[in-house]
């Protein structure tokens, strides 16, 4: 008999979401809140802009947690998250349009939590890092015209520490009472 792992309990959960939409916009009409419309004969359509946009958003998320538990009454927790999010979009009929760049996210959160708990009441302890990568296109001017506008890739990092506190106590089944920090 191991006694380390007594006590310890695993698990594991990841999910992934392939979404595709589509946005087309390419009617000379422009319209109220009522759907009344007004038609233009302009040749370039669209109520904002011209488009056939289809949009490809993709993001996962995996969580481990991992708990381990001391003795009747305390218990301690590692904890990670990651996530993840990419969008690709592209204008079918525009492909000048630079706002159609990647954007990226990845996320990560790190944490560990000691819980004690006795009878009617519980605490709990904890420690988190917080990590994300942002990539995305940012808009500037270049010549300080007006109107013009180019497009640079960046690149966001935060990497942040966070810890907590809290404190329960139960009256009965439906009456309790809570603090935290």
């Amino acid at each position: 008999k191991n006694l380390f792992t007594k006590g310890l309990d695993v698990k594991v959960n990841a999910n992934i979401n392939l979404g595709k939409e589509r946005v087309v916009d390419t009617l000379n009409r422009r319209y109220n809140w009522f759907g009344d419309y007004k038609q233009y004969n302009e040749n370039t359509g669209g109520e904002l802009s011209y488009t056939d946009r289809e949009i490809q958003n993709n993001n996962g998320i995996t969580t481990i947690a991992a708990n381990y538990k001391i003795n009747k009454k305390s218990k301690i927790t590692l904890s990670n998250t990651y996530t993840t999010f990419n969008r690709k979009n592209e204008n079918n009929l525009n492909n000048e349009q630079n706002y159609d760049s990647p954007q990226k996210t990845f996320k990560n959160v790190a944490g560990i939590s000691y819980t004690y708990e006795a009878g009617d009441w519980n605490a709990i302890g904890f420690l988190k890092n917080y990590n994300q990568v942002i990539k995305y296109e940012k808009e500037y001017n270049p010549t300080g015209n007006y109107g013009d506008v180019a497009y640079e890739y960046s690149k966001r990092k935060l990497n942040d520490f966070g810890y907590g506190i809290a404190a329960t106590y139960f009256f009965n089944d439906n009456f309790q009472i809570k603090t935290s920090y």
